[in-house]
């Protein structure tokens, strides 16, 4: 690729400030590699507690107490949802 006239003049002039501000560029880059791992660190997290939630809780509803009697939660269960 031929740079010529204003091409050449951004070329040179984004040169001059890379060379000038690479304390800035490389703080700049750590810190977007920094939040790109915490975005796919909180990713897979979200795909591990969903799973989890999935394996220990199939249902929607559930409900459990060996003394309580649930007649009349188990009446708008059957109203309210179908299965």
């Amino acid at each position: 690729m031929k740079y010529q006239n204003d091409n050449l003049f951004v070329a040179r002039t984004f040169a001059s400030k890379a060379r000038t501000m690479s304390f800035t560029f490389g703080t700049l880059s750590m810190l977007i590699l920094t939040s790109l791992l915490a975005l796919n660190y909180s990713s897979i997290n979200k795909a591990s507690y969903d799973i989890s939630v999935n394996l220990n809780a199939p249902y929607d509803v559930q409900l459990f107490d060996d003394k309580q009697v649930f007649d009349e939660y188990i009446r708008v269960i059957e109203e309210e949802y179908t299965i």
